[in-house]
């Protein structure tokens, strides 16, 4: 849940091992990253451990025009492109019985609600159609963020990832 890094986990695990924890979990937390030998591995292998069962939603595809390198050279041309939504991520976790893990509960709704108060993008209109008497029915906050990260001189590729709001 972004509080720890997958390396940390590894690392606690590991120490808990050598305590005496055994279950089957903490063999296999304490297992990521061929047992911490390679840390850079952790993340990876925690994903596998935690979403093994999540399978992907099928991408949306649209053609866009796009600036493709030929011969060196940049040229527009129309090609393919792959979208994963976030609507499309969050129906596939609802399948698959694993939304709950991904959101919070009402008490952490409300607080973050009630701290969006004084937000400049709060509008009245929005604050009064929150329901505080029924937080079940608040909408959770899901935070879209983007990274443009660059691979070539003319080129980059565009990342983004869907997380909890945090308050």
């Amino acid at each position: 849940m972004g509080k720890m890094s997958a390396v940390e986990v590894q690392e606690m695990a590991a120490a808990a091992v050598k305590s005496g924890a055994n279950s089957a979990e903490m063999l296999e937390l304490e297992a990521l990253g061929s047992y911490g030998s390679k840390p850079g591995n952790c993340n990876r292998d925690m994903l596998r451990k935690c979403f093994r069962n999540l399978a992907g939603p099928v991408p949306w595809k649209v053609k866009c025009s796009m600036l493709l390198k030929e011969e060196g050279n940049p040229v527009a041309k129309k090609t393919d492109c792959f979208l994963l939504l976030p609507h499309q991520w969050i129906l596939e976790m609802e399948e698959k019985d694993m939304l709950g893990a991904f959101t919070c509960k009402d008490g952490d709704l409300q607080a973050f609600w009630k701290s969006q108060k004084n937000n400049p993008q709060m509008s009245r209109q929005m604050w009064a159609s929150l329901d505080f008497s029924n937080p079940s029915l608040l909408p959770i906050p899901y935070v879209l963020h983007g990274d443009a990260a660059p691979y070539t001189e003319m080129d980059s590729l565009q990342v983004v990832s869907l997380r909890l709001g945090a308050g």
